[in-house]
């Protein structure tokens, strides 16, 4: 019975040693990657840190700070800003780091340069472009005339620049006057010729004016001043006030048309003033001036901004 124990417990025990042996057979080693530790490396977006934030975010990275460089560049915004890494985020194990840390920068002198030239030049020094169209007599269309802040000034993050543009019109007539009184007749004939706006002001010896809420909706103003019916010795002084700033003035005193052309970029508020002067000194007695076809003259974007 003994023998018969000790055989049956043999056979047991292979069995069981032979289970054993097939699940280690049967058992599979699965590599883990180390995701931490200095040997990791992985290329970090340090954009936008301050210059030591930035060096000790690359070396919590595991990027050894013996490979890491810096270089200085005007840029727009604040100074001392990495504005610029290479190589980008994501890559491992970088053999050595460039990064580009702002200074400060001044706007350029863009004026005359395309919109696209002068886009491309601010974008290098990472200032984001706005741009607004006004009527410049004296510019290329679509060139730059000017730049908000000017030449000169400490560059922002953003910049806005004036393009130059065709010129559209409204008929100074067709707007009520916030201030004065004027007639106005539309198509009109003075002088045997045919106009589309004719406004009329009496001019005493006393100045006379009214005005007109531009919004800085204008580049300018045109029209033909003249006398109506005029006496031998009459004679008036038309002048143009932008904001209270004197613009232009034009002396007339016959029939016969006369130019009158004055800037008005950035006037909030227009004004025309006519005064008879001569020898005359009659303080009852006036003379009517009549402004031929007056227009204000903007881009598209300027003359929007009318009220």
């Amino acid at each position: 019975m003994c023998s018969a124990f000790v055989a049956g417990w043999a056979i047991a025990n292979r069995a069981g040693n032979a289970t054993q042996q097939h699940q280690v057979a049967d058992s599979v080693l699965i590599a883990v990657p180390d995701f931490g530790g200095a040997s990791a490396g992985l290329m970090p977006d340090v954009r936008g840190l301050g210059r030591e934030e930035a060096t000790q975010a690359l070396v919590d990275a595991g990027i050894p700070a013996s490979v890491i460089s810096t270089e200085e560049r005007p840029a727009a915004g604040p100074s001392g800003i990495v504005v610029q890494q290479s190589p980008v985020f994501g890559h491992a194990n970088p053999t050595s780091v460039l990064l580009i840390v702002s200074i400060p920068a001044v706007v350029p002198d863009l004026t005359g340069l395309t919109l696209r030239e002068a886009i491309d030049a601010l974008n290098g020094m990472g200032a984001r472009v706005l741009q607004e169209k006004v009527y410049d007599p004296a510019a290329t269309v679509g060139n730059v005339v000017a730049s908000s802040p000017a030449a000169g000034s400490p560059l922002p993050e953003t910049i806005t620049l004036s393009v130059a543009d065709k010129a559209g019109e409204r008929l100074l007539g067709e707007r009520s006057a916030i201030d004065g009184y004027v007639s106005h007749e539309s198509d009109g004939v003075f002088g045997g010729k045919q106009y589309a706006s004719i406004m009329s002001m009496s001019a005493s010896s006393s100045a006379e004016s009214a005005a007109w809420a531009l919004n800085t909706g204008a580049a300018r103003l045109t029209t033909q001043v003249a006398l109506e019916d005029p006496e031998p010795g009459d004679q008036a002084v038309v002048r143009v006030f932008g904001d209270g700033v004197p613009l232009g003035s034009v002396t007339v005193g016959s029939a016969t048309p006369v130019s009158l052309d004055v800037p008005l970029s950035g006037v909030g508020t227009l004004t025309i003033e006519v005064q008879r002067i001569g020898t005359d000194d009659s303080s009852w007695s006036s003379v009517e001036v009549v402004l031929l076809d007056a227009k204000l003259l903007g881009s598209y974007d300027q003359l929007q901004r009318l009220p």
